[in-house]
């Protein structure tokens, strides 16, 4: 009798081409490299950009890191420092507990292009200005705690407003948020002429913006300012609204 059993059939393993072996081997080491990136980012600490092993009195052109325009390449960073301060204008940028670094570098470095006096991160304490190229170096930064709880994961609201009551002598606090308050982008630089005083634009969270209790204390002098959305989307990212904000107030200077 005739067995209806067939042998077992070997399917043979596909064969790679030189082509497809090469790309292979490309994702391979660009997945290695971005593992690396991830795991240096996360192992630097507050403002480890600063390299400690950097010669800071060496001329910018051997520090690849800052950039800055060809008249200032031949300074050192303290040279540097020096004349930002010197040439330093009395407005603020405010960002109140931040969660990505690359915002707060991107909105540092965007303020130091017209030498804003200070950056000041509120609440946060760790802090890595990778996306900042240097900035980090010359423009004053300052840092206010104001977080409460067992993990400082709550805002101190009162800290909070203590803080920019006492900013308010000298400055106009402009919160950058949507509110019922709100006045449109294009009437800021009118109303901030009328107040007198120059401006501390305050930056909310990426994700919770502005606490209500700060829009609408009464214990400092501020506005508030929105950036029209004539699409689907609520709002922009932090670092694109600051850019748009700030171009509307250096614009006719």
């Amino acid at each position: 009798m005739l067995s209806c059993v067939s042998d077992p059939v070997t399917i043979p393993s596909p064969v790679m081409s030189k082509r497809q072996m090469k790309i292979s081997a490309k994702k391979e080491i660009k997945k290695e490299i971005k593992k690396e990136i991830k795991k240096e980012i996360k192992t630097k600490k507050n403002d480890s950009i600063l390299n400690t092993d950097i010669d800071i009195d060496k001329p910018t052109t051997d520090i690849n890191f800052c950039n800055v325009r060809d008249e200032f390449k031949n300074h050192s960073i303290p040279e540097l420092k020096q004349i930002y301060l010197e040439r330093s204008t009395p407005e603020m940028v405010l960002f109140l507990n931040p969660d990505m670094d690359k915002n707060i570098g991107t909105i540092l470095r965007t303020a130091s292009a017209s030498f804003f006096s200070k950056f000041v991160i509120i609440g946060r304490k760790k802090t890595n200005f990778i996306t900042a190229v240097g900035m980090n170096h010359y423009m004053p930064i300052e840092y206010v705690p104001a977080c409460k709880g067992n993990h400082n994961e709550i805002l101190d609201i009162e800290k909070i407003e203590t803080y920019l009551e006492n900013l308010s002598k000298t400055h106009t606090i402009v919160l950058c948020e949507i509110s019922s308050s709100s006045i449109p982008l294009n009437k800021m630089n009118s109303t901030l002429a009328a107040r007198g005083k120059p401006p501390a634009f305050l930056l909310g969270n990426e994700k919770d913006g502005i606490p209500l209790e700060l829009i609408e204390s009464d214990r400092f002098e501020k506005i508030t300012v929105e950036i029209p959305s004539p699409g689907y989307v609520r709002s922009y990212n932090v670092s694109n609204s600051f850019a748009m904000i700030y171009w509307e107030y250096i614009r006719d200077r």
